[in-house]
C-alpha cells in the first residue's frame, strides 16, 4: 500500500492524545473547558454496570476509533497493487500520427520512409494480442483525422494503406497532427491512451507549436512514443505529385535531425526512437511493444483503495451509534 499524504496517518492519534489528556485533568480535578465532537456523550458506565454492559461500551468505542482511523488513512490517499497481465490491450487506445510530407517518399528505407512506417503500423494492427482500439491521424502541410479509434482492424488498414506522398501537401506540420491526435484521444473512452508519432523531420508549417503539443500529450497522461525514420545527406528520392502527377526522381538532400526530435519526444514525456533502416524499424516495433506492455502492468496494477475504506468507516461508525442510541439507550 501507498499513500499520496502520508503525514495525515498522524491524525489517528489525535483520538488517543485526547484520551490521555481527559484522564490527566480528572485525576487532578480539572474541569473540562472543550469538548470534542468525537468524544462520547453522556455519562459513563458506572462501576456496578453489568459485564454486557461494560463490553458494549468499550465495543462502541472500538468501533468509533477503527471509524476514525479509517477516514484518516483514506484523507492520506491510501493505494494499492494487484497483479495485473502485461498483455492485455481491451481497454488501450492507440492513435498513430504519421507524417506524409513529399519527404516520406525518400528510399533510404525499403521501400521508401512512408511505405516501411505503413508497415510498421500494420504489423502493430494485425499482431495486437488482446483487442484495443487504433486510430490513424496523418499530416503534411496539415492534418487530417483519417480513422477515429476503432477495432475495426480491415476498416484502419485500408485507410492506412491510401496513404501516399504528398497527399496533404507540402510542409511537415508535426504541431497540427500531434494536437489533432490529442485532442481526438481526450474524447476516446480507453481507459489507456498512447500516441505514436512516425515522422522524418522537423515541424516547418502550420499554427501549433510542436513542443507545445508534445507538453499537452504529457499532460493528459498519454503515453506517448517518437519514430524517426531516416538518414541524413543524399538519399534516392522517387516522388509522384498527387495533384499533377508529375513524376520527380533523383536525389534529395535529407535534413534529417535525430536531435529536434529527441527534444519532442522529451517535453512529451515519451521515448524517442531512431529507425535507418527496416531491420531497426523491426526492432523499434518490439521495443514500442514492450513498451506499452511495461505502462499497461503499471497502470492496471495501482487501484485506488479510498472509496472501500470509506464505506468501512462508515459501516463502523454506525455500529457503534447503533450500540450506543439501542443497546446502551444513549446513557453512554
Amino acid at each position: 500500500m501507498g499513500f499520496e499524504t502520508p503525514a495525515l496517518l498522524w491524525l489517528i492519534c489525535l483520538p488517543i492524545v485526547v484520551a490521555i489528556a481527559s484522564a490527566v485533568r480528572n485525576r487532578h480535578g480539572v474541569q473540562r473547558s472543550w469538548v470534542l465532537p468525537l468524544e462520547r456523550w453522556g455519562a459513563g458506565v458506572g462501576a456496578g454496570a453489568g459485564f454486557l454492559w461494560v463490553l458494549a461500551r468499550r465495543l462502541s468505542d472500538a468501533l468509533f476509533f477503527v471509524s476514525w482511523s479509517l477516514l484518516c488513512v483514506v484523507a492520506a490517499g491510501p493505494s494499492g497493487f494487484l497483479d495485473a497481465h502485461a498483455d492485455s490491450r481491451a481497454d488501450l487506445d492507440v492513435v498513430f500520427v504519421l507524417d506524409v510530407s513529399p519527404s516520406m517518399a525518400a528510399m533510404d528505407m525499403e521501400p521508401n520512409r512512408l511505405q516501411a512506417a505503413q508497415a510498421f503500423v500494420s504489423s502493430y494492427v494485425r499482431d495486437r494480442r488482446a483487442g484495443g482500439s487504433v486510430g490513424l491521424v496523418a499530416f503534411g502541410g496539415t492534418a487530417a483525422l483519417l480513422c477515429p479509434v476503432s477495432d475495426d482492424a480491415p476498416s484502419v488498414s485500408e485507410r492506412l494503406f491510401a496513404l501516399a506522398p504528398g497527399m496533404l501537401g507540402d510542409g511537415t506540420a508535426i504541431g497540427q497532427g500531434l494536437a489533432l491526435a490529442a485532442r481526438h484521444l481526450a474524447r476516446t473512452a480507453g481507459r489507456r491512451k498512447a500516441l505514436v508519432l512516425i515522422t522524418d523531420g522537423e515541424d516547418t508549417v502550420g499554427l501549433v507549436d510542436p513542443l507545445d503539443a508534445a507538453s499537452t500529450v504529457k499532460r493528459m497522461g498519454v503515453f506517448f512514443a517518437l519514430i524517426g525514420m531516416g538518414t541524413t545527406g543524399d538519399v534516392p528520392f522517387r516522388y509522384e505529385d498527387p495533384v499533377s502527377g508529375e513524376l520527380l526522381s533523383g536525389t534529395y538532400r535529407s535534413a534529417y535531425d535525430e536531435r529536434v526530435l529527441e527534444a519532442l519526444a522529451a517535453a512529451g514525456g515519451g521515448s524517442f526512437l531512431a529507425t535507418r533502416d527496416v531491420r531497426s524499424l523491426s526492432r523499434a516495433l518490439d521495443s514500442f511493444d514492450q513498451s506499452l506492455a511495461s505502462s499497461a502492468s503499471s497502470e492496471q496494477a495501482r487501484h485506488g483503495l479510498g472509496p472501500g475504506l470509506s464505506i468501512a468507516a462508515l459501516v463502523s461508525a454506525a455500529l457503534a451509534f447503533f450500540i450506543r442510541r439501542m443497546v446502551l439507550g444513549g446513557i453512554a
